[in-house]
């Protein structure tokens, strides 16, 4: 990939699911594992985005965040439901499906059963992002980077995974991420042996 001298270079970060820092949670009630987080300059470092990882335990309800835009993603345990007295239609979680919502509603989880492991994002609301689940299969298949950020979250199994870029790692295991920033246009190929699924987060920061 060829590099425009006036832009940043591409940058490439790998995190697995015990790297990162904790970070209590803003109730008390509990923490999370910080896997890449990312601020923006010159405005008291506002957070800008960040993926994070958290064991639920037991009903509870969740910090306000207003003015930020959050997703959550079941990633094993038991299920759960998201109330957000009137703001929205309450939610139930599925394993490994995205779910999009306000940081700044009132929230409320109700855990039933077994503690439950979550994926979180949350993003400045000036950001643009969207997401996805891949399901990369024997064949590969070609994915261009869109926006400034790429996040790639293993949800189950192992994707290869292969580019121009340098990259720290050649395949991606359920619960491991890559981070790729500054690399609009560059292609990865991803492939698997076996059933796997990987969820993308493409970001688009305002200026």
């Amino acid at each position: 990939m060829n590099h425009d001298p006036s832009k940043p270079r591409p940058t490439v970060t790998f995190a697995g699911p015990q790297d990162g820092r904790e970070i209590p949670w803003g109730n008390g009630g509990g923490a999370s594992r910080e896997l890449i987080l990312r601020t923006t300059p010159g405005k008291c470092d506002r957070l800008l985005w960040r993926m994070s990882t958290t064991e639920i335990l037991g009903s509870s309800a969740f910090s306000t965040y207003t003015g930020f835009k959050r997703t959550i993603t079941l990633l094993s345990g038991g299920t759960f439901t998201l109330d957000f007295f009137g703001d929205a239609p309450s939610h139930t979680m599925a394993r490994f499906e995205p779910f999009d919502f306000d940081g700044g509603w009132k929230t409320h989880c109700h855990l039933p059963g077994e503690a439950a492991r979550v994926l979180n994002v949350m993003t400045d609301e000036t950001v643009e992002y969207s997401h996805d689940v891949l399901t990369p299969g024997v064949s590969a298949s070609s994915h261009r980077l869109m926006g400034d950020a790429v996040l790639l979250y293993a949800l189950q199994g192992t994707v290869r995974i292969a580019s121009d870029l340098a990259l720290p790692v050649d395949a991606l295991t359920a619960g491991e991420m890559l981070a790729v920033e500054h690399a609009k246009g560059a292609l990865l190929e991803m492939t698997s042996h076996a059933p796997s699924k990987i969820l993308r987060f493409s970001f688009a920061v305002q200026r």
